[in-house]
């Protein structure tokens, strides 16, 4: 897996499970597990959230994955708002250098992605610029 395949990775499972807490009228949580080796985007367990995601977790695999998260879980309404604010970055474990960012908007739930222009651990979304 590249780094851009990495990015479109997180980017769909964090919509999937958006578009889940839509469709099935409850809230959806997974929680981002950056420090896993390779890092992972796991569906919460408990079971108010069975059928959130269509795995329990999601690898990224020959990624290095930095975020600004006040902390590792990520919710959805069951309108698709969250109320997480944050910027999550996806860098490359073979060649230095390269980054791509996606940064959360909270309350509607909106991504966006792009470059990264900085190198972690420093993650803002200030640094994340849109090329993706």
């Amino acid at each position: 897996m590249d780094t851009r395949n990495g990015l479109t990775i997180l980017k769909q499972t964090l919509q999937q499970a958006q578009r889940n807490a839509i469709k099935m009228g409850k809230e959806c949580r997974v929680q981002l597990s950056p420090s896993s080796n390779p890092p992972k985007i796991i569906l919460d367990a408990d079971s108010r959230y069975a059928g959130c995601l269509p795995y329990r977790e999601v690898t990224l695999e020959n990624v290095a994955f930095h975020h600004n998260f006040p902390s590792t879980n990520i919710r959805f309404s069951y309108k698709g708002n969250s109320t997480n604010l944050g910027t999550m970055v996806v860098e490359s474990v073979s060649v230095i250098g390269i980054r791509y960012c996606l940064v959360m908007s909270n309350m509607i739930g909106m991504m966006r992605t792009g470059k990264y222009l900085e190198e972690p651990p420093t993650v803002r979304a200030v640094h994340c610029q849109k090329d993706v």
